[in-house]
């Protein structure tokens, strides 16, 4: 699985663990993508008037936070529990205890992956 495929399943299951206002996951989407400023990104998310897709259990309904400041609280909040995802994701440990869940996988299902630069688990 590549780095980028992990990154995305952990982004997914932040979602999943912890579902979001669509503006959180929107500006957080932003800032990863541009590599760009937080505050700017979330002045972005706030301009886009496109409806949102309702229907996924990943996302509350939209609350609009009345600050910037509350949602880059709100998006750096998420971006902690996508890193701790990621973190999970990447250990063994947890990953056998995941498996142990279900006992007809076949072991070498297992992968490890280990990160030689550990900047690329901070923001």
């Amino acid at each position: 699985m590549t780095l980028h495929r992990l990154g995305i399943f952990a982004f997914h299951k932040a979602l999943v663990d912890q579902p979001q206002d669509p503006l959180v996951v929107t500006a957080f989407s932003l800032a990863v993508h541009s590599g760009g400023s937080l505050l700017e990104s979330v002045e972005i998310a706030r301009r886009i008037s496109q409806p949102y897709q309702s229907s996924f259990p990943e996302l509350l309904e939209a609350q609009n936070p009345d600050s910037n400041n509350a949602l880059v609280h709100k998006t750096i909040n998420f971006a902690a529990l996508v890193k701790t995802a990621l973190c999970n994701m990447t250990d063994g440990c947890y990953v056998s205890k995941a498996m142990a869940k279900y006992p007809k996988a076949p072991s070498s299902d297992l992968v490890r992956i280990y990160f030689y630069n550990s900047s690329l688990l901070s923001y």
